[in-house]
């Protein structure tokens, strides 16, 4: 491609993504998600046993409010809940892995900047950074039974911050009303204890979020 054809084309995208739009100042996003925390740990203790925490993915709600601060960039407010499934277990040596399953509660409130590539357009694509702040309230209690017994384990988490990027694009359906897609990537370390000494772990968070819902703008 000729750098007279190059320079044409990109003169269009800019054209595109800068002429003006009479866009409502808000846009609230209601969203079903999935959310991955990524966790996971494997390590041997002093007396030989083998160590296994790993954490799952469940399907959540998402709720956000972006303010539309120019037609280019927005501010956007926003909270994901979910409720993944974590598995421990322990390998005694020459032994079989004894295992657990229990969910875990994990709020995550949102803020970023969302740079909006086609504002004004039928569909609308945007990125940008973001931060969080990840909670994880109450307990954890895993449960197994060993040798006829119940054995538990109750394990609680610290509040953790991270940071990450949000993409999405909204496709308009009229009278305001939009279908979105969207998916957060985040990095975070979170701090877990099972109320024993030397029992707390730092353990890196890395939430992945995939959203798929309806926003109206007003």
């Amino acid at each position: 491609m000729s750098f007279q054809r190059s320079a044409e084309v990109a003169l269009i995208v800019i054209t595109l993504a800068v002429v003006p739009v009479a866009a409502e100042e808000w846009h609230a996003r209601f969203s079903v998600n999935s959310t991955d925390t990524a966790l996971s740990l494997r390590q041997v203790d002093g007396d030989g046993n083998a160590l296994r925490f790993e954490g799952g993915d469940s399907l959540g709600l998402s709720l956000g409010f972006e303010r539309r601060l120019s037609d280019l960039l927005g501010l956007e407010l926003a909270i994901d809940a979910a409720r993944p499934e974590n598995r421990i277990g322990v390998t005694p040596p020459g032994g079989e892995e004894i295992s657990a399953t229990a969910t875990m509660d994990l709020w995550t409130a949102r803020a970023g900047l969302n740079f909006h590539l086609l504002p004004g357009r039928p569909v609308d694509l945007y990125l940008g950074p973001t931060v969080a702040w990840l909670y994880a309230p109450g307990s954890s209690t895993f449960r197994a039974e060993v040798g006829g017994h119940t054995s538990t384990v109750t394990i609680d988490a610290d509040d953790s911050f991270g940071w990450g990027g949000t993409a999405g694009a909204d496709v308009d359906l009229g009278g305001g009303w939009t279908l979105g897609v969207s998916y957060t990537y985040l990095k975070a370390e979170m701090d877990f204890t099972d109320g024993t000494e030397g029992g707390e772990r730092t353990l890196d968070l890395d939430p992945s979020t995939l959203r798929l819902g309806v926003g109206v703008r007003f």
